[in-house]
């Protein structure tokens, strides 16, 4: 399996040289290719460069797989690449969007080195661990079918429409415990792609032997919605369910190579840190603090306003937007500083706050001023922050919503 780890924002060249393939005319056809089927911007194609965009994970077509790791520094050493590896599995997990501290197995370690088949191994670990023991999810069926012996409602007319002398079998409705549910049909389908993936043969023999347990259907989206309001009965599946429905959206059949799969599992780099900060704060909310996402407030016509958290105290209102971004020589662009002050304004916030990631160099992680508007009756105040995401070993710290809070609320 080829395979090239490049970093967020990233260039490539048509003709160098990446974990020891080069890239040819062919590998630009199968990016080419590849950037039609993507649904978001993961890279650029500018002639003979391509430049990679704020996504990061894993893409896969024609034999060649793609990591694509968040970077905040330039930094480009190989121990940099496991780092960054293990920084995106943490932010996902800390963020809630995957459970990866749930499964620990030993064939989950990093010791491959290959994003996608830990992600893989995951969905696969999750299923075996918890939704085949915990029973898989079924539903009563009504079916309508001719039985010479009376199960369920006897259907008068059409048996007489059709058999006048009443002779049996008799056409009658009865319901019928079943595993065609949305839910199996959805796990039957990942795993059906996973084994249709450029990955190791004994992850494609073990997802054809896990496909047996689910029962074949079509996951339709409206079965999804129906039954989304008592997932409570099936908490064991949740996850899995998660991982099928990424694994499931970021397939699509290769054709000119075969019976595999083109493949993307991607995430916006800048979602995924607004997504870490809120979970980081939320579990320091008391009844005199809350945190908000995403609250919304109508401002022209059908527009809406949505910063990205909103913190309320008895005292005051603060609003963070998040960005995942260099921010240098502490200056934010003038773009950033009037969004915040619109937010202020219509969601009565005396402080707005800016919120970057902190880098080595980047200088201090203390609240920085930026500008007191003069129009305001009691004062607008916008600052920067940059939080220290990273623990002196290099991982993420744990206690990044409390060094954040107390910087913000004194």
């Amino acid at each position: 399996m080829n395979r090239i780890r490049v970093f967020e924002h990233q260039n490539i060249q048509l003709g160098e040289t990446i974990d020891g393939v080069l890239l040819d005319q062919r590998h630009w056809e199968l990016f080419t290719r590849l950037s039609r089927q993507l649904r978001v911007p993961c890279f650029r194609i500018l002639g003979d460069r391509i430049r990679f965009s704020s996504y990061v994970g894993v893409l896969q077509v024609g034999g060649l797989t793609i990591e694509i790791l968040p970077k905040l520094d330039r930094r480009t050493e190989p121990k940099e690449t496991a780092r960054w590896q293990s920084i995106l599995l943490d932010m996902l997990s800390q963020s809630g969007w995957m459970n990866v501290e749930k499964i620990g197995g030993a064939s989950l370690r990093m010791t491959s080195n290959t994003l996608l088949q830990y992600f893989i191994g995951l969905f696969l670990e999750e299923i075996k661990n918890h939704v085949i023991p915990g029973g898989l999810p079924v539903e009563y069926r009504r079916i309508e079918a001719r039985k010479v012996a009376l199960k369920g409602q006897f259907l008068w007319v059409r048996q007489i429409r059709q058999f006048p002398a009443l002779a049996p079998p008799y056409w009658q409705a009865y319901d019928e415990l079943s595993h065609h549910h949305w839910i199996n049909h959805l796990i039957h389908q990942a795993l059906e792609m996973v084994s249709r993936l450029n990955i190791d043969e004994k992850s494609r023999k073990e997802a054809r032997y896990l496909q047996s347990f689910f029962a074949e259907g079509t996951a339709h989206k409206k079965g999804r919605k129906r039954t989304r309001n008592i997932l409570w009965r099936f908490q064991h599946c949740e996850q899995a369910i998660h991982l099928a429905e990424l694994i499931s959206e970021g397939a699509s059949p290769d054709v000119q190579y075969g019976p595999q799969q083109s493949f993307a599992l991607i995430f916006d780099m800048n979602r995924l840190f607004e997504a870490f900060i809120l979970r980081q704060l939320r579990k320091l909310q008391t009844e005199n603090l809350n945190v908000s996402a995403q609250t919304s407030t109508p401002f022209w016509q059908e527009r809406q306003l949505r910063p990205d958290i909103l913190i309320q105290t008895k005292q005051e209102a603060i609003i963070l937007d998040t960005k995942w971004k260099l921010l240098e020589g502490q200056k934010p662009s003038m773009e950033d500083l009037r969004q915040v002050y619109v937010y202020a304004q219509y969601f009565n916030a005396k402080k707005v706050v800016l919120l970057y990631p902190h880098y080595k160099g980047a200088g201090s992680t203390e609240l920085i001023p930026f500008h007191h508007a003069p129009l305001s009756r009691e004062g607008i105040s916008c600052q920067i922050l940059m939080a220290d995401l990273f623990s002196p070993m290099g991982g993420l710290r744990r206690d990044v919503g409390e060094k954040l809070l107390n910087k913000l609320i004194r």
